[in-house]
């Protein structure tokens, strides 16, 4: 089965990360980063025509082409909910639910 997503860790995201990358139908979603590492991606994935959507608290700058999404993140049970529905949407576009 073709893998269809991947999970990089906060110390894989550096400068260039996104160059030798299958960069087919990617979208790329963050969750919880802090502003700078986000700052960072948009900047990344925004020379390269790639989608971003992230998930940060309420303080973070908007102010950018990504979709945003703002928040009091900070409980465990907030996370969690977010990330299971992103899992689940995620499953049924895929045909997987």
């Amino acid at each position: 089965m073709k893998q269809n997503h991947f999970v990089l860790k906060d110390s894989e995201i550096s400068g260039g990360f996104l160059d030798n990358a299958n960069l087919d139908n990617v979208i790329f979603i963050t969750l919880f980063l802090d502003q700078k590492k986000v700052n960072f991606l948009q900047k990344e994935t925004s020379s390269k025509n790639i989608p971003l959507i992230s998930f940060g608290d309420l303080s973070s700058n908007k102010n950018s082409n990504a979709l945003y999404v703002g928040g009091n993140f900070d409980s465990f049970l907030s996370q969690s909910l977010i990330l299971n529905l992103l899992i689940n949407c995620l499953l049924q576009k895929n045909g997987n639910s």
